[in-house]
């Protein structure tokens, strides 16, 4: 199990069992100053995977030219990049902020499996999280009852299918779970997680 602030692979929260994420919801907030003296804004705006950021000009205390950013809160993905890169991009919103849970990944130097997430977001409710608690038990509980001697909880979903996993967990499914809008191979629905759920393909897709 591992535990991280962020989805930039602190603590291989991408290829554990089971992960607890953090999950922030906010748009980070843009100290101009702090920006333009210590950041590198070429690297924030290219390490942007949606391309939110742009630069922004702006004007020092004495009035001189300098250069910040501004983030597009329609293309934000929440993933704490630009965060990671520059103390200016100020992502801790306490009242905003959340918890994910990840599973099924696997370090394997052969064939190493990224973590899926199965809830997308909890409160953020220190110093016990007991809403986090429950979902990491309520799977360990599972996987326990159900999983063959020595079999990891990624083989063991897989076995079983993600959608049944789901069912037994007593998860929705919602539109945060989807980690592909390329449905290119209609074939493999029922092979990995982008695919699982059929019966509400139609929704998400309009396909008939």
């Amino acid at each position: 199990m591992a535990v991280s602030g962020c989805l930039n692979m602190c603590g291989a929260v991408h290829c554990s069992d089971i992960s607890v994420l953090g999950a922030f919801t906010a748009v980070p907030e843009i100290d101009d100053i702090t920006v333009a003296r210590w950041c590198e804004v070429p690297t924030m705006i290219k390490a942007c995977p949606t391309y939110a950021i742009r630069p922004k000009p702006f004007k020092w205390p004495d009035g001189k030219p300098g250069t910040s950013i501004e983030i597009e809160a329609s293309k934000c993905m929440h993933c704490a990049i630009c965060y990671s890169l520059c103390p200016g991009a100020n992502i801790i919103h306490p009242e905003k902020c959340g918890v994910s849970i990840w599973a099924g990944g696997k370090a394997f130097a052969a064939e190493p499996v990224t973590a899926k997430m199965i809830v997308p977001f909890l409160p953020n409710n220190p110093p016990r999280w007991p809403e986090v608690v429950k979902i990491v038990k309520k799977i360990v509980d599972l996987w326990m009852k159900e999983a063959k001697p020595g079999e990891r909880v990624g083989d063991w979903i897989e076995r079983i299918g993600w959608e049944k996993f789901f069912e037994k967990m007593e998860l929705p499914f919602k539109l945060e779970h989807i980690d592909d809008f390329e449905f290119a191979s209609y074939e493999t629905w029922r092979h990995d997680t982008k695919f699982k759920w059929t019966k509400d393909i139609k929704t998400f897709t309009g396909l008939k």
